[in-house]
């Protein structure tokens, strides 16, 4: 067999058997390079997917009651800046104003993500994954920092009406507003924000950021919490090629 291939080659001459010999290689390294784009597509897919799921679970675990303020890694705090407006209020008679605005705070957050579905999935959807398998070998929540990092932007803006009419159904805008007023009335030489949606909506976005990396570290070591075939076969150990 062996022979007989050379043979042919001999008949063929050179130049045509270093053309066949070239074009085979270029066959094969086509075919490695298409299977390898096919490997990374799969992996992209599949990083999304887990976002996807985590944010389902994230908005499930935090737009309820308590959703932000049971949790001490995501509850909201009255920015130190409004410090001097409560300490002022206080000392006019106007105590516990303080709590009362930041369980207020932490009720919009919560109403917020309720809404924030859409705009978490149209971030992951539009993600940019150049190194797919650095990212899926990667620390626990590689993915939402690579999320953080390139959407922190648009989500905030695109949160920031969300939360807005948040602060307004549960009466945080009107409280606040109140609250400012009767302070300016004092005579204070500081000037605290006109509205705390920025506010809000800064922490409600880390929040739901938070919530989602720890989605994604359970997704990355509990089987059981990979619960569509994509994210099974991510996590499946590598087949050998054959």
């Amino acid at each position: 067999m062996i022979s007989r291939g050379r043979r042919i080659l001999r008949r063929l001459g050179a130049p045509t058997a270093i053309a066949l010999v070239a074009t085979s290689s270029v066959g094969c390294a086509g075919f490695s390079s298409g299977r390898d784009a096919a490997a990374t597509a799969q992996t992209v897919a599949g990083l999304k997917e887990m976002l996807r799921v985590g944010t389902g679970r994230t908005i499930e675990r935090t737009a309820r009651e308590g959703g932000f303020r049971d949790d001490p890694r995501t509850r909201l705090r009255l920015p130190p800046a409004l410090a001097p407006m409560f300490a002022a209020l206080d000392s006019a008679g106007l105590t516990g104003q303080a709590g009362a605005l930041e369980l207020a705070m932490n009720r919009a957050a919560e109403r917020a993500a309720g809404f924030a579905r859409a705009p978490l999935e149209d971030a992951i959807a539009g993600l940019q994954i150049p190194e797919a398998a650095a990212v899926l070998q990667g620390p626990f929540d590689a993915a939402t920092r690579l999320l953080r990092s390139q959407t922190s932007l648009t989500l905030h803006r695109r949160l920031a009406p969300i939360v807005d009419d948040a602060t307004r159904q549960v009466g945080l805008a009107q409280a606040y507003a109140q609250l400012l007023g009767r302070y300016r009335r004092l005579g204070a030489a500081d000037d605290p924000p006109p509205s705390l949606t920025a506010i809000v909506t800064t922490e409600t976005l880390s929040g739901l950021l938070t919530v989602l990396a720890q989605e994604e570290r359970r997704i990355r070591t509990d089987p059981s919490a990979r619960t569509t075939p994509r994210l099974r076969a991510l996590f499946a150990p590598a087949a050998p090629y054959r």
